[in-house]
């Protein structure tokens, strides 16, 4: 073999274990360019009922006392260990919507990676929520049913971890189904 080999053998060899530290431990060089496009589909049904009990009346077991509005009732969105929102502190106090599965591409490409996302979450939950209105109770049922579509694709340039890149994936579906259902949350009336 020749000196060129023996450097070209060597340069591949030091080559392959950067990749591999980099795709296998979480660094955070950030030694990598990214480009991320995301759209969103969402299709909403929801209602309010409104209801009054006059004191006196049991208003059920998941009472939760509060507004009458869901502006102020936290919100939280989670797939697998990665979460967006704020959780409730009680069981009746908050909305939890998690994703299931995010269908994704190849990540694992060192170097160049080039992947389509996508994510279809099903939403559907209600709320109770009651008042004391003079000397009755109001209560609030919000019902919210819809479903949100989370399409994408990534491209990365440079050293990048298959968890880095997963991450900014999930990342992505992660706020825009929180910023629908949200805004969902936030409108109703």
């Amino acid at each position: 073999m020749t000196r060129i080999h023996k450097a070209l053998i060597i340069f591949l060899i030091l080559f392959s274990i950067l990749i591999i530290i980099f795709s296998t431990v979480q660094l955070s060089a950030n030694l990598y360019q990214s480009h991320l496009e995301t759209q969103r589909e969402d299709d909403w049904e929801s209602e309010v009922i409104q209801l009054t009990y006059l004191k006196g009346h049991t208003v059920g077991t998941n009472s939760c006392v509060g507004a009458s509005t869901l502006k102020d009732v936290p919100l939280s969105v989670h797939y697998l260990e990665d979460s967006s929102g704020v959780r409730a502190k009680d069981a009746c106090s908050g909305v939890s919507i998690s994703i299931n599965n995010i269908k994704h591409g190849i990540m694992w490409v060192p170097i160049f990676k080039y992947f389509k996302f996508e994510t279809i979450v099903p939403v559907k939950f209600e709320e109770f929520l009651y008042r004391p209105k003079g000397d009755s109770i109001l209560v609030m049922w919000y019902r919210i049913h819809g479903r949100i579509k989370v399409t994408g694709k990534i491209s990365i340039y440079g050293f990048c971890s298959y968890k880095e890149a997963r991450h900014l994936m999930v990342r992505s579906v992660l706020d825009h189904v929180y910023t629908s259902v949200r805004r969902e949350m936030d409108g109703i009336k």
